[in-house]
């Protein structure tokens, strides 16, 4: 988060889930202690500098995933703590040198922003984004396949769904999809085998019923 928030680099509308190991979580705990002292540096010196990385850290406290939610990392979670970067910067550029320091930045930003615009333009574009940036995400490649009209295109998304360690409903919607996509094509025979699939994860499904009983 903390990452996004100074350099909002690769930006999209979903994020996958990553791979914990030692020392990634070391480097997050060493990163939050080196924070902490920064907000105890900076309120003997510059009482809002302080207060703006007090103000961050608080507003991150309800996605830190202390009680867990189902999104791991949205963007949206930084509206609040962007607040508190303001605060930051407009202490920092309150100061001479601090100015020539936020103007670089300050471009920096305006030319991320010039370039996330366009991939929110339609769904087919904000989605090849996401997987652009985040190939291993099972999600975006479903919503990618969803958005895209040829049907060559989309069973391969989903495909690459399959791929990307989907979780169950995840792997449930992969082949769903496959099942329909490939009944579009007239490839009943292979549309059989998804369409099993589906229903075997979900018996219930009325959609994955329904290509079984077309695919039959």
């Amino acid at each position: 988060f903390l990452g996004k928030i100074v350099l909002p680099l690769k930006l999209r509308a979903s994020y996958s889930y990553p791979v914990l190991d030692p020392a990634r979580i070391g480097l997050s705990i060493l990163a939050w202690i080196l924070y902490a002292r920064s907000v105890f540096y900076f309120a003997r010196r510059d009482r809002w500098i302080s207060a703006g990385l007090l103000w961050i850290w608080v507003s991150l406290l309800p996605v830190f995933q202390i009680i867990p939610i189902r999104a791991f990392v949205a963007e949206r979670f930084l509206y609040v703590p962007l607040v508190g970067l303001a605060i930051v910067v407009c202490s920092i550029t309150d100061r001479p040198r601090g100015r020539w320091l936020y103007l670089p930045w300050l471009l920096f930003l305006m030319a991320m922003t010039w370039r996330a615009i366009p991939a929110w333009k339609d769904e087919r574009r904000l989605w090849a984004e996401a997987v652009k940036h985040d190939p291993g995400n099972a999600f975006a490649h479903l919503c990618y396949g969803s958005a895209l009209s040829d049907p060559l295109a989309a069973s391969e998304q989903y495909r690459q769904a399959l791929l990307s360690h989907p979780d169950v409903n995840q792997q449930f919607s992969a082949d769903n999809n496959l099942a329909d996509v490939l009944l579009e094509q007239g490839k009943n025979d292979e549309a059989y085998g998804w369409a099993k699939k589906a229903v075997d994860l979900q018996p219930r499904s009325s959609e994955a019923l329904y290509n079984l009983a077309l695919a039959s």
